[in-house]
């Protein structure tokens, strides 16, 4: 929008890559999705979480080894912390941003 020289609307969330691409400052840390309703998620390095809450369901994955997302690490006792910082992070995004989809 920003090279066209249109306004960002109030509703829109995001930040404008622009002056990353002109300055050269590199890619963000991560990337937060809401999905349909009340999906939400976030991909931050190599690895995607996707959490459901109306069902409570999630699902996580190691996008350099799987990227076509068909190997669900969330019951791995070893994805637990990637989970809680992905979960982290993602709070946090929804707190700057106003999203009042309770994630837990």
């Amino acid at each position: 929008m920003d090279l066209l020289d249109i306004p960002k609307p109030e509703h829109v969330a995001f930040q404008s890559l622009l002056p990353q691409i002109e300055q050269g400052s590199g890619a963000r840390g991560s990337i937060y999705l809401a999905m349909f309703d009340s999906q939400r998620g976030i991909i931050s390095g190599d690895n995607k979480l996707i959490i459901y809450p109306k069902s409570g369901d999630r699902e996580l994955y190691d996008l350099s080894q799987d990227p076509w997302e068909t190997h669900n690490l969330i019951d791995k006792r070893k994805s637990k912390r990637i989970e809680a910082t992905l979960v982290e992070q993602l709070q946090q995004w929804q707190t700057q941003v106003g999203d009042e989809v309770l994630v837990k």
